[in-house]
C-alpha cells in the first residue's frame, strides 16, 4: 500500500505541468491561424466604391468629408501609384477649395496641396484647367508666384472662355511683379470693356 501510494506521489509529479504542453500547442496552432487568416481592417474598405465617391462630395461641397475619406483610402496598402492618383487629385482638390471657403490661403494648406497633385501627376493623371487653377493657388499660397502666374496663364490658355475673375488675379499678379502700373491697367481695360458690355 505504501509503494502504491510512493508510485502515485512520483506519477503526479512528472504530470505536474506537463498538461499545459498539449494546451500550448493548439493555442501556438489557433495564433498561427489567426495570423494568417488576418485582414487589416482598411482590407475591408471598398476602394474603388469610395474613391469614386469623392469627385460627389467635393462637388456637394463636402470638402472635409472629401478629405476624410481620402485619408482612409491613402492608408491602404498595395495599391499602385495609378490607382492613388485620383485619391491625391481629391485631396488635394478639397484642401484648396476648403481653404478659400474658410479664407484660409495659408503656405502650409498651399504646400500640403502641392504634395498631393505631385502624387497625382506622378500616377499619370492629367490636370484639367480648372485643376491646374487649384494648383496655381497652391503655389501662390506656398509662396512661388511666379509658378503660380505660369499655371494661372497654362490654365487661361486652356479654357475656351477664362472667367473673369481669373484674367483679374492674374491681371493683379502681373501688376505686382511689375510694380503696380501694369496691372492697373490692365483692371481699367478689364472694367472698359464691361461698360461697354453694358452699353450694348
Amino acid at each position: 500500500m505504501g509503494e502504491t501510494s510512493h508510485d502515485w506521489s512520483r506519477l503526479r509529479e512528472r504530470l505536474t505541468g506537463k498538461w499545459q504542453v498539449p494546451l500550448l500547442a493548439v493555442s501556438l496552432v489557433g495564433l498561427a491561424a489567426a495570423l494568417l487568416t488576418y485582414k487589416s481592417p482598411t482590407d475591408k474598405i471598398p476602394f474603388d466604391e469610395r474613391r469614386d465617391a469623392l469627385a460627389g462630395l467635393i462637388d456637394k461641397g463636402q470638402y472635409t468629408a472629401a478629405m476624410e475619406s481620402a485619408s482612409v483610402l491613402l492608408q491602404i496598402p498595395e495599391k499602385s501609384a495609378r490607382q492613388m492618383a485620383p485619391v491625391h487629385l481629391a485631396m488635394a482638390r478639397a484642401r484648396v477649395l476648403r481653404a478659400e471657403k474658410n479664407d484660409v490661403r495659408v503656405a502650409s494648406v498651399g504646400e500640403a496641396a502641392l504634395e498631393h497633385f505631385t502624387l497625382a501627376t506622378e500616377g499619370e493623371l492629367v490636370l484639367t484647367p480648372a485643376d491646374t487653377v487649384l494648383l496655381a493657388k497652391a503655389y501662390e499660397w506656398a509662396g512661388d508666384r511666379e509658378v503660380a502666374i505660369d499655371h494661372y496663364e497654362r490654365a487661361a490658355a486652356a479654357m475656351e472662355r477664362p472667367e473673369i475673375d481669373l484674367r483679374w488675379h492674374l491681371a493683379k499678379l502681373h501688376g505686382r511683379r511689375d510694380g503696380g502700373t501694369e496691372g492697373r491697367r490692365d483692371e481699367g481695360e478689364e472694367r472698359d470693356r464691361g461698360t461697354e458690355g453694358r452699353r450694348d
